[in-house]
């Protein structure tokens, strides 16, 4: 049977959502590390080529490295989140399985309640691979991890036409 969360408007207007469980999420996160494994690839063979390219390859020892650790860093940290307020609660992954992050009491996600759901997705993945994560999505109400516990969010099947 599957559980919904209502929000009410300032105008008294109910508004239901049908929230995404653990399988649906799981499978968003798995096509989001596809994506992110993609998007690192990718970036990696750009700065090989152009600094081959340049001829820069001998002047600019270690800038390869530093440059493929920040994309690293930024990927793993700001994929989620910069995804998640700029295109309405969704990741490529989540697009594709049609679910979507909201607030709790609002139809869309800010950017503070973003980061910090995905900051502890780390705590999540505790004690290994999602363990903590997948407990608390179990055990509470609105299907909702330890990151969307404290940053107040929800996960929902998004019915809306892309």
């Amino acid at each position: 049977m599957p559980l919904y969360h209502q929000i009410v408007t300032p105008e008294n207007i109910v508004i239901r959502y049908r929230l995404a469980g653990p399988a649906s999420r799981a499978l968003a996160f798995v096509y989001d590390c596809f994506f992110q494994s993609l998007l690192l690839f990718l970036t990696g063979i750009f700065c090989i080529i152009s600094l081959e390219y340049m001829g820069m390859h001998r002047f600019l020892r270690g800038f390869p490295e530093a440059l493929t650790a920040i994309c690293c860093f930024l990927v793993f940290w700001g994929y989620h989140v910069v995804f998640e307020v700029f295109r309405r609660g969704q990741t490529p992954g989540k697009k594709t399985v049609g679910i979507r992050v909201i607030s709790a009491d609002s139809p869309q996600v800010d950017f503070f309640p973003s980061l910090t759901r995905n900051l502890l997705r780390v705590v999540d993945f505790l004690p290994s691979f999602f363990v903590l994560g997948v407990t608390t999505m179990v055990i509470t109400p609105n299907h909702q991890r330890f990151g969307d516990l404290l940053a107040r969010t929800l996960v929902i099947i998004d019915t809306e036409a892309p």
